[in-house]
């Protein structure tokens, strides 16, 4: 941890489990090799181990009990399940058509967010599992909307999606700020959710600011029309 930085309320509280910034030796699995084993799983049991399994890299001690809660609901595996087909401009090739999926896209979202620079090393595994499943609400709103069909403007499916993101994660958010308050909190804000709480807002701007970057290409592959990107 860089000890020259003074956090304050609720970045004091969490310093301590954050010193070696909640990071694993172990290098992520690429997001296309998760989403092909995750296919291959043959039961949301199994699923969930290999998920806790590779995105240890991402997080800490501290979220696994909430990443845990997130990835036994049934709702939460069936929208990281989801794939859809997009087009895009090859620099070389001129346009081509890709199938993402929404495995792929919270997991890359995750790598991203953790790399943006001005975060403390102990906010990274919460910008990482944060941006994991920011994209959920998305990938359950596609769904609902039979493949995306009849999507409402981006405006109003953005407002919807994150609605969705925090209804299949409230439990586990409630939960997270029961044991670990400072930490449940900034998750939860960070996610969508303003909180009563006393948070120390430049931290939840700096995280917030992470995961947004980190997802842009998640909301329009998902809630734009088959777009090109």
């Amino acid at each position: 941890m860089n000890r020259s930085a003074s956090p304050s309320g609720a970045t004091r509280a969490m310093t301590s489990p954050f010193d070696r910034a909640g990071q694993s030796d172990l290098a992520p699995l690429p997001a296309a090799a998760l989403s092909l084993a995750l296919s291959l799983a043959p039961s949301p049991a199994t699923q969930r181990a290999k998920l806790m399994t590779a995105l240890r890299p991402f997080t800490c001690q501290e979220l696994e009990s909430f990443l845990e809660a997130a990835l036994a609901d049934a709702a939460v595996l069936q929208a990281l399940s989801g794939e859809r087909n997009v087009r895009y401009i090859h620099p070389r090739e001129g346009r081509r058509r890709l199938t993402v999926t929404a495995m792929e896209t919270s997991v890359r979202a995750a790598e991203v967010a953790q790399r943006y620079r001005a975060l403390l090393p102990h906010e990274r595994p919460v910008a990482g599992v944060a941006a994991f499943f920011y994209g959920l609400g998305a990938y359950h709103l596609y769904r609902t909307y039979k493949g995306g069909l009849n999507l409402p403007p981006l405006a109003s499916a953005l407002a919807l999606a994150r609605e969705e993101r925090l209804q299949l994660l409230a439990d586990p958010l409630r939960a997270l700020r029961s044991s670990a308050p400072g930490l449940g909190s900034l998750m939860t804000e960070v996610l969508g959710q303003r909180i009563q709480e006393q948070t120390d807002r430049q931290q939840v701007s700096r995280v917030f600011t992470a995961v947004r970057l980190a997802n842009l290409r998640t909301e329009q592959a998902w809630l734009g029309p088959a777009l090109i990107f």
